[in-house]
């Protein structure tokens, strides 16, 4: 009887944990096919609805928020919010020294510190972006320890260039031990051919420019091509080879993309300046229709630099009151951005301690149906041997 009482106990377990552990299946499957095929990653976790994620424990919600993160990322969406990787950082945090646990705390830590370098907190980005690298060094990870090598010389590019230098060139050396995307390592060539080219390195500067710039012609890449293009034109024009400068400019124009749209415009602007071509630089600034403040504040102030020595007078204070504005713009959207961000972190807390609040009430409800039907087993089972012990005695007494 008492095997009967576990047996109940164990089922109705299991009935509780099922949907758990089918969302937990579906979600190591994303994991594996990711970052080779996001898309089928994406598709996978896509298929989960709603209320099985809720209905999951935290270990399920975490993992989900990792790959959804990750997904986003390897598409091209980028890091945008830290609703979903955030949490996932803090309960790997708290979790052990496992390899599956510090793979997972490492890329966690990654795709939040570029979270925090989108929004200029440099020094917490700068902790995580090391909290990564020392994780998935630990456990091999290497295509994610390349990247925060990478992402972390990006974010510290301007304030320490030599640390962004070494840097860099540490995710190269990482990078041939994956061998992953040709891309990724002509954007690394890329990146730091500028960052040489920042601490005045010219020779250095036109090595890696024109290694990827090769790289790209022999494995046919155009979108890298132009962009090494671009690489090789701030390479003359720092050493002052002007009309070189703008002719590759120009040619690197042709691939263009979202991402690289308005500081190639504005490189090339740069190249018309130097050349004397102060009206064709002008038009160029002016096809700029960037939405962002600081791009805005570059573009307005070389605009009124350009009035000025055209002797436009109306214009020169147009501008400047464009790069006022401008000014005015960055300093709103930095404080918008940090009273957004409590405020997402409230809601995000509140959203928690809502949906805690629920798993426990399913939890406490399963015992408690538990122990219903344990104690009306258990009652049944008295009932019947009290029957049999009365229909025993009636048979002996008869």
């Amino acid at each position: 009887m008492h095997k009967g009482i576990y047996i109940i106990g164990l089922l109705l377990l299991f009935v509780a944990c099922t949907g758990d552990r089918e969302v937990r299946a579906v979600l190591e499957q994303a994991e594996r096919y990711l970052p080779d095929m996001p898309d089928s990653a994406d598709a996978l976790l896509q298929s989960i609805d709603s209320p099985s994620l809720r209905g999951s424990g935290e270990r399920v919600r975490s993992l989900y928020g990792l790959l959804r993160t990750m997904t986003d990322a390897m598409q091209g969406k980028g890091v945008t919010t830290d609703s979903l990787i955030r949490p996932a950082y803090e309960y790997y945090r708290e979790q052990g020294e496992s390899d599956e646990n510090t793979r997972r705390l490492g890329r966690s830590a990654f795709y939040l510190a570029r979270f925090e370098a989108s929004r200029d907190s440099t020094k917490r980005a700068e902790d995580l972006f090391r909290e990564a690298i020392r994780c998935t060094e630990k456990v091999e990870d290497w295509r994610t320890c390349y990247m925060a090598y990478d992402h972390f010389a990006s974010t510290i590019t301007w304030s320490n260039t030599e640390l962004a230098i070494q840097l860099r060139k540490q995710a190269i050396d990482i990078y041939n031990r994956c061998k992953d995307k040709p891309t990724n390592y002509i954007s690394l060539l890329n990146s730091l051919s500028n960052d040489y080219l920042s601490v005045g390195f010219t020779d250095s500067a036109f090595h890696c420019a024109e290694e990827a710039y090769q790289l790209s012609c022999d494995l046919q890449l155009e979108i890298p091509q132009y962009e090494s293009l671009r690489r090789l034109s701030d390479c003359y024009y720092y050493t002052q080879d002007y009309p070189k400068a703008l002719e590759l400019a120009k040619q690197g124009l042709q691939g263009l993309t979202d991402q690289t749209r308005d500081a190639s415009l504005f490189s090339l602007a740069d190249c018309y300046l130097a050349c004397d071509s102060m009206e064709q630089a002008e038009t160029t600034l002016l096809s700029i229709h960037s939405s962002n403040p600081k791009m805005q504040y570059a573009v307005y102030r070389k605009l009124s630099q350009i009035a000025i020595q055209l002797h436009d007078a109306p214009s020169a204070i147009a501008y400047s009151d464009s790069t006022y504005q401008a000014v005015v713009s960055i300093f709103s959207e930095s404080q918008y951005q940090k009273d957004l961000y409590y405020e997402n972190l409230l809601d995000e807390e509140l959203a928690n301690e809502r949906l805690t609040h629920h798993n426990q009430t399913l939890r406490y409800g399963v015992i408690i149906i538990i122990l219903i039907v344990i104690i009306l087993v258990l009652v049944s089972y008295r009932r019947i041997k009290s029957y049999s012990f009365l229909k025993w005695e009636k048979e002996k007494f008869l």
